[in-house]
């Protein structure tokens, strides 16, 4: 496409030879070539582009626009030969300066590409290929920051075919959702083939796995489960009905191997995990396309959890990883985090990490949809490898309801045209492709439902009781306490839905109870706590448990007796799961009306249905949701089709985002946590000997004189961070540092905090903020902090 002499170079390092950018060219196209054959992506962009030019009578254009994709890609870096560039940026002494250009690239390799190809793009006289190879060289232009709303006309330049090409994006916009899918997928791996061949220039490392099964791998594993699921017993009544579960939606799937969403909606302690397991592996063996296993969960416990079980499942294979905020990098090699004298390591590390490179991965929810609607290159790296990918989504019932819609709508997408296999599974399973007008089938795995769910092991395993919700509220705590006492059970649950709440009614019952261990969990409670608690309820002990609603999406705990502030219809039935899981006896959860659930769960249609409402009742006692989500399913879509304060409804707005290609904007209207809240950390220290810190590597330099884990000496090593040179090494030991000052760090709001610093507001003076367990105490911290003259 481009004669380019050597004398141009692209990287260069003191103890190398500079890499020139033919070099660099041709790694690009060399990994650009590796990743399309590991991932099978030249099906899925041709499909694209078919798709895409088919339905503008372009088909006739297809090899240009595949030429186009990959070209563009490949000569990404052509602005290189910019003389001030290699003169300023690579101390080139073969070129001048000129102070009248920029020693930047980007765009001059936009404006390059462009010149080589307008001519011939503007002689197909077809808008629709015009809009496309423009936003693809956006991506070019947008290499080295992040995706853009719309066009740059400003950069587009003011010739006759540029002015003209002001009136296409009308045109183009008919295929707007493919476009974006293509574009998505064009920026993902334009970046990521960057990345790989300046990675192999600077660090010395070749990147030949992508993280993917191979077919004897999905054989080896798919082998194991068997034999480890063979292995369990089947005795008992609640383990037959569990292995029916299992081979009927098993039987489901073979019969839909086609189709490309699956629900899988059965009761809590019907064995979710396994079926799914089981689920993802068919479809890895029965589709030689499909290479790679994502667990995508809403909360870090449940991806902990998950972890455990698919560790002793498969051995502490090394192809599983964890990807997520609070889990520590670990090598693919080995099960310790990589030695600080090791940089190889780090980077590999690093670039295992940020593509996710491993085939089978347990990350949140935030994380994938980071990467399926982020603008960022960090978001963006390891999209492509979605593609030809089997997604497990867990509890999508706590997403947020507004989002539904427009979930179904990118899912349904994503996975026609990346061929993403996903299975959505939850006790309490809204139909969202019910908001959507999708032409594919949304397939149901477990075809008897209704038999399954009214089966008294799982309908009747716990009887819920709605008595108290007439006590008023300054008589509950009192009534709670009768309750209990009277039931003389061994393990208690009760959930509030504020911490504050909770807090009270902890501190209310601690001299009330006599032989019970008491404890409180919240979401101010750091992993080591939660994982003490946890494992408490599972001793040969009595103890109560006093909660928020952090005990309840699978949490791996099972008591006998509950009690729950009530809240959203999904939030009881979940709660319900945690009383009686194995169906061993008789057990009873109370209800209760403490604090007004409309303030916690604000602009949510939700809050319109509770168990004060009989037919409510009902569908909990019967385990029968459908009509509720009928219901709430067309308050949904009604409110999306109303134009409240502006002149279009929310729908149309957001179809009007993707017709116009606004990336930002897509990306902001689809971020599942909107979060205003800061983090505080204290620098107390915590005794840690109870506690499994394995997965924290070497941490004897954080340990105080009294061999407890340092608060102080984790921050100063946050400080100190920016003080490793190397990029990889410097962002893997933020990653685990971070983990680590999880255990000290805290999300509060309130603007009166000191300045933040690494992402944190330090504050040293900590005394009477948190206990000897390291609980935080939050209304003392609020009493301090609640005078704005303090940090003025």
């Amino acid at each position: 496409m481009f004669s380019v002499n050597d004398s141009f170079w692209a990287h260069k390092r003191d103890d190398k030879t500079p890499e020139t950018l033919n070099e660099h060219t041709n790694l690009t196209k060399i990994y650009l070539e590796k990743i399309k054959k590991a991932k099978n992506l030249d099906i899925v962009i041709n499909d694209l582009i078919v798709k895409i030019l088919k339905d503008k009578n372009a088909l006739k254009f297809k090899c240009l626009m595949l030429e186009i994709f990959d070209n563009l890609i490949i000569w990404h870096d052509i602005g290189k030969i910019n003389p001030t560039f290699q003169a300023m940026k690579m101390k080139n002494k073969a070129y001048k300066r000129d102070r009248r250009v920029a020693s930047t690239h980007s765009d001059k390799s936009f404006k390059e590409i462009k010149k080589s190809y307008e001519e011939e793009v503007f002689k197909t006289h077809n808008d629709t290929v015009i809009f496309l190879f423009y936003h693809l060289l956006s991506n070019v232009l947008n290499h080295h920051s992040t995706l853009k709303d719309g066009l740059n006309y400003d950069i587009l330049g003011e010739s006759i075919l540029d002015v003209s090409f002001r009136n296409i994006d009308r045109e183009g916009s008919q295929q707007s959702k493919e476009i974006y899918l293509l574009l998505k997928l064009h920026y993902s791996l334009l970046i990521a083939c960057d990345f790989y061949a300046t990675s192999e220039y600077m660090n010395d490392i070749e990147t030949t796995d992508f993280g993917i099964f191979s077919t004897d791998e999905k054989e080896r594993f798919f082998n194991k489960f068997k034999t480890f699921y063979n292995s369990l017993s089947k005795d008992k009544e609640i383990d037959i009905l569990r292995n029916e579960i299992f081979k009927s939606s098993e039987q489901t799937l073979l019969e839909n191997l086609n189709k490309n969403i699956f629900y899988l909606e059965a009761p809590t302690g019907s064995g979710k995990t396994l079926t799914s397991l089981n689920l993802a592996l068919n479809l890895l063996n029965n589709n030689g396309n499909l290479n790679k296993i994502f667990y995508i969960f809403p909360f870090n416990t449940l991806i902990s959890q998950t972890y455990e079980v698919f560790k002793n499942i498969f051995k502490d294979d090394e192809k599983i990883a964890v990807i997520n905020s609070i889990t520590p990098p670990v090598s693919k090699n080995t099960d310790d985090t990589y030695q600080e004298n090791d940089e190889s390591k780090y980077e590999k590390t690093y670039i295992n990490r940020t593509f996710f490179n491993h085939p089978f991965i347990l990350t949140s929810h935030v994380r994938l949809f980071e990467t399926l609607f982020g603008v960022s290159k960090e978001n963006n790296y390891p999209l492509f490898c979605l593609a030809n990918s089997i997604v497990i989504i867990d509890e999508i019932q706590s997403y947020d309801p507004n989002l539904w819609e427009f979930m179904a709508f990118f899912l349904d997408e994503f996975a026609k045209f990346y061929n993403i296999k996903f299975i959505i599974m939850s006790a309490t399973l809204p139909k969202i492709s019910n908001l959507i007008n999708s032409q594919n089938e949304w397939v149901e795995l477990l075809k008897n439902r209704e038999a399954v769910f009214s089966n008294p092991l799982f309908k009747d395993r716990v009887s819920p009781d709605f008595s108290l919700l007439e006590i008023k509220k300054d008589k509950i705590f009192n009534e709670l306490i009768n309750r209990a006492k009277e039931k003389e059970t061994d393990k208690i649950l009760f959930e509030f839905i504020t911490k504050k709440s909770a807090r009270e009614f902890y501190n209310f019952i601690l001299d009330k109870f006599n032989g019970y261990d008491i404890f409180e969990l919240s979401g101010d409670d750091n992993k080591l706590y939660r994982k003490k608690v946890i494992a408490a309820t599972k001793e040969d002990k009595k103890c109560i448990v006093v909660a928020t609603q952090i005990i309840e999406a699978g949490v791996d705990i099972d008591m006998d007796l509950g009690f729950k502030d009530i809240a959203t219809i999904e939030s009881e039935e979940q709660f319900l799961g945690r009383i009686n899981r194995n169906s061993l006896k008789q057990a009873k959860v109370y209800f209760f009306d403490y604090d007004d659930a409309n303030k916690v769960y604000r602009d949510d249609e939700r809050m319109k249905f509770n168990t004060k409402d009989e037919n409510l009742r009902k569908s909990l006692i019967n385990k029968n949701f459908t009509p509720y989500y009928n219901t709430l399913l067309n308050e949904l879509f009604s409110k999306n089709s109303k134009a409240e304060n502006s002149l279009v409804s929310k729908r149309d707005e957001f179809f009007n985002e993707i017709s116009a290609l606004n990336f930002m904007q897509i990306s902001n209207k689809m971020k599942l946590i909107k979060d205003n809240s800061e983090k505080i950390f204290l620098p107390f220290s915590i005794d840690i000997k109870k506690f499994d810190m394995s997965e924290y590597g070497d941490i004897s330099e954080l340990l105080d004189d009294e061999n407890k884990l340092s608060g102080q000496k984790v921050w100063e090593a946050v400080k100190n961070i920016n003080e490793v040179k190397s990029y990889s090494k410097r962002k893997i030991k933020v990653i685990s540092l971070n983990a680590l000052a999880e255990i000290f760090s805290f999300n509060v709001y309130n603007k009166f905090l000191p300045s933040p610093q690494y992402g944190y507001h330090f504050i040293d003076d900590f005394e009477n903020l948190v206990d000897e367990n390291g609980k935080f105490l939050r209304e003392n911290f609020d009493n301090k902090f609640k005078n704005e003259s303090m940090f003025l």
